[in-house]
Protein backbone atom coordinates (compact mmCIF):
# COMPACT_ATOMS: atom_id res chain seq x y z
CA UNK A 1 0.00 0.00 0.00
CA UNK A 2 1.51 3.56 -0.69
CA UNK A 3 -0.92 5.79 1.24
CA UNK A 4 -1.69 9.34 -0.22
CA UNK A 5 -1.71 11.96 2.19
CA UNK A 6 -4.57 12.64 4.66
CA UNK A 7 -5.77 15.79 5.94
CA UNK A 8 -6.42 15.62 9.53
CA UNK A 9 -7.23 17.82 12.78
CA UNK A 10 -7.90 15.06 15.45
CA UNK A 11 -6.61 11.79 15.75
CA UNK A 12 -7.51 9.08 17.94
CA UNK A 13 -5.49 6.35 19.23
CA UNK A 14 -6.44 3.41 21.37
CA UNK A 15 -3.67 0.44 22.93
CA UNK A 16 -4.11 -1.94 24.19
CA UNK A 17 -2.42 -4.79 25.79
CA UNK A 18 -5.15 -7.69 25.56
CA UNK A 19 -3.66 -10.36 27.70
CA UNK A 20 -2.60 -13.74 25.79
CA UNK A 21 -4.85 -15.67 28.51
CA UNK A 22 -3.63 -18.85 29.84
CA UNK A 23 -2.22 -20.49 26.62
CA UNK A 24 -4.76 -23.21 27.40
CA UNK A 25 -7.64 -21.55 26.54
CA UNK A 26 -9.30 -22.28 23.08
CA UNK A 27 -10.95 -19.54 21.21
CA UNK A 28 -14.40 -20.12 22.42
CA UNK A 29 -12.98 -19.87 25.84
CA UNK A 30 -11.60 -16.54 25.19
CA UNK A 31 -14.79 -15.44 23.30
CA UNK A 32 -16.74 -13.72 26.24
CA UNK A 33 -13.86 -11.36 27.30
CA UNK A 34 -12.67 -10.68 23.38
CA UNK A 35 -16.60 -9.27 23.03
CA UNK A 36 -16.03 -7.36 25.49
CA UNK A 37 -12.60 -6.00 24.98
CA UNK A 38 -13.52 -5.62 20.84
CA UNK A 39 -16.83 -3.85 21.57
CA UNK A 40 -14.93 -0.86 24.08
CA UNK A 41 -12.40 -0.60 21.17
CA UNK A 42 -15.17 -0.42 18.92
CA UNK A 43 -16.80 2.08 21.09
CA UNK A 44 -14.15 4.58 20.68
CA UNK A 45 -13.69 4.36 17.03
CA UNK A 46 -9.95 5.09 16.70
CA UNK A 47 -7.90 6.30 13.56
CA UNK A 48 -4.99 3.72 15.36
CA UNK A 49 -5.33 0.64 17.22
CA UNK A 50 -2.35 -0.75 18.34
CA UNK A 51 -2.67 -4.26 20.58
CA UNK A 52 0.05 -6.09 22.43
CA UNK A 53 -0.06 -9.83 23.00
CA UNK A 54 -1.77 -10.99 20.13
CA UNK A 55 -2.44 -14.69 19.57
CA UNK A 56 -3.40 -16.59 16.07
CA UNK A 57 -6.86 -17.68 18.17
CA UNK A 58 -7.33 -13.76 19.33
CA UNK A 59 -6.84 -12.42 15.55
CA UNK A 60 -9.52 -15.28 14.25
CA UNK A 61 -11.43 -13.46 17.16
CA UNK A 62 -10.89 -10.09 15.42
CA UNK A 63 -11.41 -10.95 11.72
CA UNK A 64 -14.70 -12.36 12.71
CA UNK A 65 -15.50 -8.80 13.90
CA UNK A 66 -17.60 -7.04 10.88
CA UNK A 67 -16.86 -3.23 12.07
CA UNK A 68 -12.64 -3.80 11.48
CA UNK A 69 -13.09 -5.96 8.11
CA UNK A 70 -14.99 -2.83 6.85
CA UNK A 71 -13.08 -0.16 8.66
CA UNK A 72 -9.34 -1.15 9.07
CA UNK A 73 -6.45 -2.66 7.31
CA UNK A 74 -4.91 -4.72 9.58
CA UNK A 75 -1.05 -5.67 9.70
CA UNK A 76 -1.33 -9.40 10.27
CA UNK A 77 -4.03 -12.37 9.80
CA UNK A 78 -4.72 -14.95 11.94
CA UNK A 79 -1.98 -17.24 9.99
CA UNK A 80 0.59 -14.58 12.70
CA UNK A 81 3.42 -14.35 10.01
CA UNK A 82 5.05 -11.39 11.64
CA UNK A 83 5.19 -13.18 15.46
CA UNK A 84 5.99 -16.50 16.62
CA UNK A 85 3.30 -17.50 19.80
CA UNK A 86 2.57 -14.32 21.00
CA UNK A 87 3.11 -10.24 19.30
CA UNK A 88 2.02 -6.63 18.39
CA UNK A 89 -0.61 -5.73 15.81
CA UNK A 90 -1.52 -2.56 14.42
CA UNK A 91 -5.24 -1.67 12.79
CA UNK A 92 -5.36 1.80 11.48
CA UNK A 93 -8.10 3.47 9.17
CA UNK A 94 -5.39 5.83 7.92
CA UNK A 95 -3.59 4.24 4.72
CA UNK A 96 -0.20 3.67 5.22
CA UNK A 97 2.95 4.55 3.35
CA UNK A 98 5.54 1.94 4.64
CA UNK A 99 5.29 -0.66 7.39
CA UNK A 100 8.54 -1.93 9.09
CA UNK A 101 8.58 -4.68 11.79
CA UNK A 102 12.34 -4.95 13.53
CA UNK A 103 13.45 -7.05 15.97
CA UNK A 104 14.59 -5.53 19.07
CA UNK A 105 18.08 -6.62 21.51
CA UNK A 106 15.47 -9.44 23.30
CA UNK A 107 15.57 -12.77 25.27
CA UNK A 108 11.25 -12.93 24.65
CA UNK A 109 11.48 -12.81 20.84
CA UNK A 110 10.05 -8.66 21.22
CA UNK A 111 9.63 -7.06 18.33
CA UNK A 112 8.56 -3.11 17.03
CA UNK A 113 5.90 -2.37 14.72
CA UNK A 114 6.46 1.07 12.75
CA UNK A 115 4.31 2.29 10.59
CA UNK A 116 4.34 5.56 8.31
CA UNK A 117 1.81 7.53 7.48
CA UNK A 118 1.36 10.98 5.72
CA UNK A 119 -0.87 13.45 7.47
CA UNK A 120 -1.10 17.31 6.60
CA UNK A 121 2.12 17.22 4.35
CA UNK A 122 4.04 15.70 6.64
CA UNK A 123 5.26 12.65 7.69
CA UNK A 124 3.75 10.77 11.18
CA UNK A 125 5.01 7.35 12.36
CA UNK A 126 3.06 4.98 14.60
CA UNK A 127 5.23 2.90 16.61
CA UNK A 128 4.24 -0.20 18.79
CA UNK A 129 5.76 -2.43 20.92
CA UNK A 130 5.54 -4.58 24.48
CA UNK A 131 8.98 -4.64 25.99
CA UNK A 132 10.51 -7.13 27.86
CA UNK A 133 8.76 -7.77 30.51
CA UNK A 134 10.42 -9.23 34.20
CA UNK A 135 11.33 -6.58 36.90
CA UNK A 136 15.34 -7.67 36.49
CA UNK A 137 15.13 -6.60 32.74
CA UNK A 138 15.73 -2.98 32.89
CA UNK A 139 18.77 -2.79 31.29
CA UNK A 140 16.94 -4.56 28.16
CA UNK A 141 14.39 -2.53 28.47
CA UNK A 142 16.50 0.24 28.23
CA UNK A 143 18.70 -1.07 25.01
CA UNK A 144 14.85 -1.93 23.30
CA UNK A 145 13.75 1.51 23.97
CA UNK A 146 17.00 3.39 22.48
CA UNK A 147 16.63 1.11 19.26
CA UNK A 148 13.08 2.21 18.73
CA UNK A 149 13.93 5.92 18.90
CA UNK A 150 16.74 5.46 16.50
CA UNK A 151 14.54 3.94 13.98
CA UNK A 152 12.20 6.80 14.41
CA UNK A 153 14.52 9.53 14.36
CA UNK A 154 17.01 7.99 11.48
CA UNK A 155 14.31 8.41 9.12
CA UNK A 156 13.86 11.90 10.33
CA UNK A 157 10.00 11.93 10.69
CA UNK A 158 8.01 14.93 11.17
CA UNK A 159 5.82 13.41 14.23
CA UNK A 160 6.10 10.26 15.75
CA UNK A 161 3.73 8.38 18.67
CA UNK A 162 4.94 5.61 20.46
CA UNK A 163 2.36 3.55 22.76
CA UNK A 164 2.10 -0.13 23.88
CA UNK A 165 3.18 -2.06 26.61
CA UNK A 166 6.52 -0.63 28.35
CA UNK A 167 7.12 -3.37 31.36
CA UNK A 168 8.65 -0.38 33.45
CA UNK A 169 8.82 -2.12 36.81
CA UNK A 170 8.70 0.85 38.94
CA UNK A 171 7.89 4.61 38.53
CA UNK A 172 11.42 5.57 38.92
CA UNK A 173 12.64 3.57 36.49
CA UNK A 174 9.74 4.63 33.63
CA UNK A 175 10.57 7.97 34.60
CA UNK A 176 14.73 7.58 34.37
CA UNK A 177 14.07 5.88 31.27
CA UNK A 178 11.68 8.03 29.78
CA UNK A 179 13.98 11.14 30.50
CA UNK A 180 17.17 9.69 28.93
CA UNK A 181 16.00 8.10 26.27
CA UNK A 182 12.56 10.04 25.34
CA UNK A 183 13.18 13.26 26.94
CA UNK A 184 11.67 15.03 23.48
CA UNK A 185 8.79 12.82 23.69
CA UNK A 186 5.24 13.73 25.76
CA UNK A 187 3.74 11.26 28.07
CA UNK A 188 -0.13 11.30 27.61
CA UNK A 189 -1.16 10.86 30.48
CA UNK A 190 0.93 12.63 32.68
CA UNK A 191 0.61 16.03 30.12
CA UNK A 192 -3.05 16.10 30.61
CA UNK A 193 -3.37 14.44 34.07
CA UNK A 194 -0.48 15.44 36.06
CA UNK A 195 1.49 13.77 38.56
CA UNK A 196 -1.55 13.73 40.73
CA UNK A 197 -3.68 11.51 39.30
CA UNK A 198 -1.69 7.76 39.17
CA UNK A 199 -3.40 6.07 36.01
CA UNK A 200 -2.19 2.27 36.93
CA UNK A 201 -2.42 0.59 33.68
CA UNK A 202 -1.88 -2.89 35.49
CA UNK A 203 -3.99 -2.56 38.78
CA UNK A 204 -4.12 -5.46 41.30
CA UNK A 205 -6.39 -3.22 43.48
CA UNK A 206 -9.07 -2.46 40.84
CA UNK A 207 -8.72 -5.51 38.42
CA UNK A 208 -9.55 -8.16 40.76
CA UNK A 209 -8.67 -10.59 37.93
CA UNK A 210 -5.19 -10.23 38.77
CA UNK A 211 -6.05 -11.90 42.22
CA UNK A 212 -5.24 -15.29 40.35
CA UNK A 213 -1.59 -14.13 39.43
CA UNK A 214 0.27 -14.42 42.76
CA UNK A 215 3.16 -12.09 41.71
CA UNK A 216 1.10 -9.44 40.77
CA UNK A 217 -1.55 -9.69 43.82
CA UNK A 218 -0.49 -6.19 45.26
CA UNK A 219 1.03 -4.57 41.98
CA UNK A 220 -0.20 -1.26 40.81
CA UNK A 221 2.11 0.22 37.53
CA UNK A 222 1.06 2.48 34.94
CA UNK A 223 2.98 0.46 32.25
CA UNK A 224 0.80 1.43 29.63
CA UNK A 225 1.60 4.54 27.63
CA UNK A 226 1.28 6.84 24.66
CA UNK A 227 4.47 9.15 23.96
CA UNK A 228 4.06 11.62 21.35
CA UNK A 229 6.49 13.72 19.64
CA UNK A 230 5.60 16.54 17.19
CA UNK A 231 5.17 20.35 17.09
CA UNK A 232 2.00 20.78 15.50
CA UNK A 233 0.00 17.86 17.17
CA UNK A 234 -0.88 18.25 20.76
CA UNK A 235 -2.20 15.67 23.60
CA UNK A 236 -5.92 16.49 23.80
CA UNK A 237 -7.62 13.52 25.96
CA UNK A 238 -6.72 10.48 27.70
CA UNK A 239 -8.52 7.69 29.41
CA UNK A 240 -8.45 4.30 30.63
CA UNK A 241 -10.35 1.63 29.15
CA UNK A 242 -11.79 -1.55 30.60
CA UNK A 243 -11.47 -0.73 34.18
CA UNK A 244 -15.15 -2.64 35.27
CA UNK A 245 -15.71 -6.53 34.44
CA UNK A 246 -16.67 -7.68 31.27
CA UNK A 247 -20.34 -8.06 32.40
CA UNK A 248 -20.74 -4.05 32.80
CA UNK A 249 -19.41 -3.78 29.29
CA UNK A 250 -22.03 -5.89 27.98
CA UNK A 251 -25.35 -4.34 30.03
CA UNK A 252 -23.78 -0.48 28.80
CA UNK A 253 -22.59 0.42 31.97
CA UNK A 254 -19.07 -0.03 31.01
CA UNK A 255 -17.19 3.50 31.88
CA UNK A 256 -13.87 4.97 32.81
CA UNK A 257 -12.59 4.75 36.20
CA UNK A 258 -13.20 7.88 39.01
CA UNK A 259 -10.14 9.52 39.05
CA UNK A 260 -10.45 10.82 42.42
CA UNK A 261 -9.55 7.15 43.64
CA UNK A 262 -6.01 7.34 43.00
CA UNK A 263 -5.47 11.47 43.19
CA UNK A 264 -3.62 10.01 46.90
CA UNK A 265 -1.20 8.57 45.09
CA UNK A 266 1.78 10.38 43.58
CA UNK A 267 1.73 8.71 39.68
CA UNK A 268 5.67 10.13 40.56
CA UNK A 269 6.55 8.57 43.85
CA UNK A 270 4.97 5.27 43.08
CA UNK A 271 6.94 2.46 44.01
CA UNK A 272 5.86 0.44 41.92
CA UNK A 273 3.95 -2.03 44.45
CA UNK A 274 1.40 -1.25 47.04
CA UNK A 275 1.89 -2.14 50.33
CA UNK A 276 -1.48 -2.15 52.04
CA UNK A 277 -2.83 -5.70 52.98
CA UNK A 278 -4.95 -8.16 51.15
CA UNK A 279 -6.90 -9.69 54.43
CA UNK A 280 -9.90 -7.93 53.03
CA UNK A 281 -9.77 -9.91 49.70
CA UNK A 282 -13.02 -12.09 48.78
CA UNK A 283 -12.39 -15.45 47.53
CA UNK A 284 -14.37 -14.83 44.45
CA UNK A 285 -12.39 -12.10 43.35
CA UNK A 286 -9.94 -14.09 41.10
CA UNK A 287 -13.45 -15.35 39.27
CA UNK A 288 -14.04 -11.64 38.11
CA UNK A 289 -13.50 -11.18 34.83
CA UNK A 290 -11.98 -8.22 32.97
CA UNK A 291 -11.41 -7.80 29.02
CA UNK A 292 -7.41 -8.01 30.20
CA UNK A 293 -5.03 -8.05 32.83
CA UNK A 294 -4.34 -4.55 31.68
CA UNK A 295 -6.16 -1.63 31.20
CA UNK A 296 -6.37 0.03 28.02
CA UNK A 297 -5.64 3.16 26.70
CA UNK A 298 -7.46 5.81 25.02
CA UNK A 299 -5.76 9.09 23.34
CA UNK A 300 -6.57 12.23 21.37
CA UNK A 301 -4.07 14.74 19.36
CA UNK A 302 -4.87 17.44 17.96
CA UNK A 303 -4.07 19.83 14.91
CA UNK A 304 -3.20 23.14 15.50
CA UNK A 305 -1.19 25.29 12.73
Amino acid sequence: MDGGDVKKRKLVFVTYNVWFGTRRETKEELRPRFTALFKIVESKDADVVCFQEMTTNIIALLMEQEWIRQRYWITDTDEARTFLGYGVLMLSKLPYKHLRLQELPTQLGRKVLVAEFSLNGQSFAVATSHLESYTKDAPIRAKQLRVIRHILHDQHYNNAVIMGDFNFASAAERLGSLGSTMKDYRDQWLELKGPEVAGYTYDAHKNLMLKKIKRAKKERVRIDLILSRSKNWRPAEVLLLGTRPIEHVYNGTEATYDERDDSSSSDDSDSGTDSESDSEDSDDEGKVVYPSDHFGLYGVLEFAD
